[in-house]
């Protein structure tokens, strides 16, 4: 395991004072329950570990970032020039046409979580890429300065120079220079876009008092209620210089009727949007087996070939016999997305269910815009989780959701379960990630 030495560091000093520990234990998730750590209105489920993560590791999620980013740059490109490679991801002809508009920048991806399940350096394996809507920031902040200040956590920096990662100030920033940069003009009016009854309010919140910190006013609003006038749009009277959109573009798809003025403004460049609709090209979930495919492969270096070789889950469109009978007489090898899905919707792995019940879902979503994955069996690692009143170790699996903002990594979501899925939508726990060098 890539972090065996802190872990058993950080288990002996948990069991060497374990009844203080538990004490510590209960005082936290009274803190975490008063506190913005929240999913759908409820407290995060946390246990008393946080993520170790030693600097070597860090240092390789910074490696992987810079592939995958680089690979990013090359499909989008390859999508803009070529019309035959875009019928590669069945997009509806609307969205194409958006997806094609200048956004008045070149970087296709401002902003991602790139999901992935790490074992080792050598040992890992891509799990979903998320763009626009990446969310999760205030989750993993918010309990990292719960967890610093346990009673474990202040031993443990007896022997390790420990340090969290902060998922706003980067964004912030980064945004602040980026519209300088692009529009030769400081940036007064951001406004944080999403749906209201589909946002991450709590994200939205602390985006928006870093933002007024730097000087930048920022309100956060409904795509409903922004208005174009004379090449601008409007929030009431609040002009927008620049959008950092979190609604996915499914979403706004599926109320383009809604959205009429917001959009007209995107045409006409009313307002710079971080992310442009180009960052849809990396969130569809067909873009694992488009990276496979033949036009991909010639375009991406011998190492990003490689990369994808031995990195992304086969996967491919669940809309033939040949991959119906396959995925249903090995259940417990496949899972099955939506294309356009996010937050875990519509997914299902086989082994949740037993033999009848797969074939019941599959019936029901044969040829309705699946792809089916090859689940990839993950390594598992010790957790510390209290069962009737003591602390055991657990073997639990883990998604690490690596932050990428303006292609530089900045930190991390972290999720661990047992369940074939580890997602808001199962049983699961957050735990907050930290950087360890020896003193």
């Amino acid at each position: 395991m890539f972090n065996q030495q802190i872990l058993d560091d950080y288990f002996k000093i948990v069991y060497e004072m374990e009844d203080i520990a538990k004490e510590d234990l209960k005082l936290l998730r009274k803190k975490v329950s008063s506190s913005t750590a929240t999913y759908h209105g409820e407290p995060v489920p946390i246990t008393y570990q946080p993520m170790l993560l030693p600097k070597k590791t860090v240092d390789d999620f910074r490696r992987i970032s810079k592939i995958l980013m680089s690979i990013t740059r090359k499909v989008v490109s390859k999508f803009l020039e070529d019309e035959d490679y875009r019928k590669l991801f069945h997009f509806d002809s609307d969205l194409v046409d958006y997806i094609l508009m200048d956004p008045a920048y070149s970087l296709p991806v401002p902003i991602a979580r790139y999901d992935l399940f790490y074992n080792e350096a050598d040992d890992f394996m891509l799990c979903e890429l998320n763009t626009d809507g990446s969310s999760a920031m205030n989750e993993d902040n918010v309990l990292a300065d719960l967890f610093i200040e346990t009673e474990a956590m202040k031993k443990l920096s007896e022997n390790y120079s420990i340090k969290s990662f902060d998922l706003f100030t980067p964004w912030v920033e980064k945004v602040i220079s980026f519209y300088k940069e692009n529009k030769k003009e400081d940036l007064k009016n951001v406004a944080i876009v999403d749906f209201i009854d589909k946002g991450t309010g709590t994200d939205f919140k602390v985006f928006k008092e870093k933002f007024e910190e730097k000087g930048v006013n920022c309100k956060i609003v409904d795509p409903r209620d922004i208005k174009y006038k004379d090449g601008s749009i409007y929030f009431e009277d609040f002009e927008i210089q620049l959008v950092y959109r979190r609604a996915v573009t499914r979403d706004l798809f599926e109320r383009r009727e809604e959205i009429g003025e917001f959009l007209k403004g995107y045409k006409e460049n009313a307002f710079l949007m971080l992310g442009s609709f180009r960052s849809q090209i990396m969130h569809s979930k067909l873009i694992f087996k488009v990276f496979r495919d033949p036009k991909t492969r010639e375009i991406l270096s011998e190492e990003e070939n490689e990369f994808i070789e031995k990195r992304v889950p086969f996967t491919d469109i669940f809309d033939n016999k040949d991959a119906y009978y396959k995925v249903l007489e090995n259940k417990d090898k496949y899972i099955l997305k939506p294309f356009d899905g996010y937050a875990s919707g519509g997914v299902v792995a086989g082994r949740e269910h037993s033999q009848e019940e797969w074939e019941y879902i599959l019936n029901d979503i044969f040829g309705s815009n699946y792809i089916y994955q090859e689940y990839f069996e993950q390594e598992k690692m010790d957790f510390l989780v209290l069962k009737n009143g003591e602390f055991v170790n657990v073997p639990q699996a883990r998604v690490f959701g690596l932050f990428i903002y303006m292609e530089e990594f900045v930190g991390l979501y972290t999720r661990v379960g047992n369940e074939a899925l580890i997602s808001g939508a199962r049983e699961y726990i957050v735990t907050p990630s930290f950087e360890l060098s020896d003193k």
